[in-house]
């Protein structure tokens, strides 16, 4: 999900005229599903970045917060953008266990404006 961030506010008049004005960044959201986690057993890596038309690329940090479920592992990254048109979440998952002992999961999960 990509948030803009442009709902009204009242405004700060002290802040308006010392000519403070903030400005809005817009945030972008991935909530994602690890089925089969299981603490201890399963391990999962990740990176969040966005490649410019020039082949620059921004890379940013992660810190998603976790909530073990009954179906497994739920990440929530959310982090704030300058100028981006597009986002992706690279993650690798290994379950570690039952039939999926051996499997690596790859996922890219691209967001854009």
């Amino acid at each position: 999900r990509w948030n803009q961030n442009n709902h009204w506010s009242p405004p700060n008049w002290t802040a308006i005229t010392h000519n403070e004005v903030g400005t809005f960044q817009p945030t972008v959201e991935f909530t994602v599903l690890l089925p089969g986690f299981r603490l201890g057993v399963s391990e999962w890596s990740g990176s969040l970045s966005s490649l410019h038309d020039d082949q620059r690329m921004d890379v940013f940090p992660i810190a998603p917060t976790g909530h073990i479920v009954g179906a497994g592992l739920v990440l929530h990254f959310e982090n704030t953008l300058t100028n981006q048109e597009h986002i992706s979440l690279h993650l690798a998952y290994s379950a570690n266990q039952g039939l999926d002992e051996d499997n690596e999961t790859l996922s890219i999960f691209r967001l854009e404006r």
